[in-house]
C-alpha cells in the first residue's frame, strides 16, 4: 500500500474545472484523470476549536496520485504518495 509523503507545510493549489480538470500547485501539476472523495474529516467539534475539511486523493495523467483538500472554495495539496 502506497505511503502518503505529506508536504510540510502543504502546498497552496488551483484546480481549473474545465472539460479537462487540471491542478496546478508549485510541487505538483497535470491534468486529473480520477479522484476518489471527498472524504469528510472533522475534529475537536465540541469545542471553539472544531475544524472541518474535506479531502480528495487525485490521479494525474504522469501517474501521481496526489491528496488534495478544500476549505472554503481554497484548496491545497498535502502530499504525494509513493
Amino acid at each position: 500500500k502506497p505511503a502518503l509523503r505529506r508536504f510540510r507545510p502543504p502546498t497552496n493549489a488551483t484546480i481549473f474545472i474545465s472539460q479537462d480538470r487540471h491542478l496546478q500547485s508549485d510541487k505538483v501539476r497535470g491534468q486529473i484523470v480520477d479522484q476518489s472523495g471527498p472524504f469528510l474529516l472533522s475534529g475537536n467539534w465540541w469545542d471553539e476549536k472544531a475544524w472541518a475539511r474535506a479531502e480528495w486523493d487525485m490521479q494525474l495523467e504522469n501517474g501521481e496520485l496526489v491528496r488534495a483538500n478544500e476549505n472554503d472554495g481554497d484548496w491545497t495539496v498535502d502530499g504525494i504518495y509513493d
